[in-house]
């Protein structure tokens, strides 16, 4: 690669070697000159040096400081996957919440001339990490983090002093809030000022984020303010369905990807309950069975994600429910069919107030009144569906046996109900069964594990806009987020890319220690496609690991391996 590339480079010492450090457009890079074995190449070229480099990515980077206790020293703290051809090329394509994601956590000190020194490095790496143009000013992130002490088996606390060192590191201005009451992230959230902080993280399981959600969303300035601040999710409940859904069920993984700052638009769904309630959710309704495991499961909390476990189980002993109920439903088809433009994949960008929906003057809203109480509603009112919908209406009615209408593929972790559910593809998968025998709920119940319920006798799937649940009874459990709502009439209707969650992102570019060979010393990428992977940096800071890489691809590419 050319030497053009480089924004800055300076002399440093890193592990008692000298090297030249670069500042690149997308990391840091040096490179250092071994000499293999005779028994690598022909004896004329056994003596001669190879050029080796290694490339910390700052999409890796967690962080930059400076050393405790030696000033002329900068630590960049790394946060990097093992790198191989296999997992450098395909782990990009898998889908998210399948992704056994592993970082490990590896410390790099440099050593420069002067104090000062060291601080314009920690200066640029930091503005690079930010995304902060040249010539603006440096600014830190801000962070509202919430923590639920009572929160799945209470460990949530634990887990925020396992990740403090994280959010120092990576200079992040966090202001921490344990809750104390119930709705307190509610009550925080209707409040909070929208310029004070760039996002807010839960550390619990969905409720916390359930509340914070309903909080900002009962604001009369709702809108700008979603449009400011970010939601996040660090796992710290027994289902944490969310965090699952998005590929973080590791606490460390979800914590590196909210300080990486990056956000997805994901769909929200409005619920009508009543004639003055609303609320508003990013997971799951459930009814029946499903309903039933997740609120008589409360109880067994102290034993964290085993509790719905446990009482399913019990469930098998018992005689199967049946709720009478009519469900009515509008099909992504069926919007599609009369002109309705669904946004698909573009929700992932398009902002809510440019998505295709026009209000009409006679139409109303979630409130009766005006936008300032909720995002506009094209499909449902209070009583039901609007009756310009009627001729694409789906219903049905009968003994329901399994309820689940979702936003996301997994609604806790191992419960993956609805494998074609996306945060942002503008529909809510609804699956159910009626009169179905004890044997199919149980088996319903067993598909969870690996997202086979559409194989389930008597089970039905559907990609819906709108939905409205008509209980016939006052019995059993209406589940809402993981929350219990009233067992009554729910109308619900999704609202595509509304709420901005910080999530994992598609990376570009891996931290890796690389051999460029002939034929891609100018390409520039990193590594070049070409290159010779010897694994992550963290990796090879001994050189017989180095040199055992070179000898496993000595034999097929030799000649190509730059001999300086």
């Amino acid at each position: 690669m050319e030497d053009s590339e480089s924004l800055y480079c300076e002399r440093v010492v890193f592990k008692g070697e000298n090297v030249n450090l670069e500042l690149l457009p997308c990391g840091l890079r040096w490179k250092i000159h071994s000499v293999p074995s005779s028994s690598f190449f022909s004896s004329e070229k056994s003596n001669q040096p190879v050029e080796i480099c290694h490339f910390l990515s700052f999409e890796d980077v967690l962080g930059v400081e400076k050393h405790t206790s030696y000033d002329r020293c900068f630590v960049v703290y790394n946060f990097e996957q093992p790198v191989s051809k296999k997992n450098y090329e395909q782990e990009l394509n898998r889908p998210v919440h399948l992704k056994g994601e592993i970082r490990n956590r590896v410390v790099y000190p440099f050593v420069v001339a002067t104090q000062e020194g060291a601080q314009v490095w920690i200066d640029r790496i930091r503005k690079k990490l930010n995304k902060i143009p040249d010539g603006e000013e440096y600014k830190r992130k801000r962070l509202a983090i919430l923590v639920n002490p009572a929160s799945g088996s209470g460990s949530a606390m634990e887990i925020w002093s396992s990740l403090r060192s994280m959010f120092e590191i990576a200079d992040v201005q966090v202001n921490f809030i344990a809750t104390t009451h119930a709705a307190h992230a509610l009550e925080m959230a209707e409040t909070i000022d929208e310029n004070s902080v760039d996002g807010i993280v839960c550390i619990s399981g969905d409720g916390l984020l359930y509340e914070i959600l309903n909080g900002l969303m009962s604001r009369s300035d709702w809108r700008s303010v979603v449009s400011k601040i970010s939601l996040g999710i660090i796992p710290g409940g027994s289902s944490n369905g969310l965090a699952a859904s998005i590929g973080c069920s590791d606490a460390r993984i979800a914590a590196f990807y909210i300080i990486k700052g990056h956000s997805n638009l994901i769909d929200i769904f409005t619920c009508l309950h009543s004639e003055k309630e609303t609320s508003y959710g990013f997971l799951s309704l459930s009814y029946s069975i499903i309903a039933d495991i997740d609120y008589e499961s409360e109880k067994y909390r102290a034993i964290g994600g085993a509790r719905q476990t446990l009482v399913a189980v019990m469930k098998l002993f018992q005689k199967v429910k049946a709720y009478k109920s009519k469900i009515s439903y509008i099909t992504e088809d069926a919007t599609n069919e009369s002109g309705w433009m669904s946004p698909g994949g573009l929700s992932q960008q398009i902002p809510q107030e440019k998505l295709p929906v026009e209000r009409k003057e006679h139409e109303v809203l979630a409130s009766d009144s005006d936008e300032t109480k909720g995002p506009y509603l094209q499909f449902i009112n209070r009583e039901g569906f609007r009756s310009k919908w009627n001729e694409r209406i789906s219903k049905t009615e009968g003994d329901l046996t399994f309820l689940l209408l979702s936003n996301v593929p997994l609604i806790g972790k191992g419960n993956h109900f609805s494998p074609k559910a996306e945060l942002s593809d503008g529909c809510l998968d609804l699956i159910w069964g009626m009169s179905q025998s004890k044997t199919d709920v149980i088996r319903c119940l067993m598909a969870g594990d690996d997202g086979t319920i559409e194989q389930i006798p008597g089970i039905i799937f559907r990609k819906v806009k709108a939905f409205v649940l008509e209980p016939l009874t006052t019995e059993g459990n209406i589940m809402i987020d993981g929350e219990r709502a009233l067992v009554r009439k729910v109308c619900i209707e999704i609202h595509p890319a509304l709420v901005h969650l910080y999530s994992p992102f598609k990376q570009q570019h891996f931290s890796c220690s690389y051999i460029p060979l002939e034929s891609s010393k100018k390409v520039a990428s990193y590594p070049p496609p070409d290159a010779l992977l010897t694994g992550s940096p963290g990796q090879n800071h001994k050189l017989g690991r180095v040199l055992s890489a070179i000898k496993r691809n000595a034999n097929r590419r030799k000649q190509e391996i730059t001999i300086l």
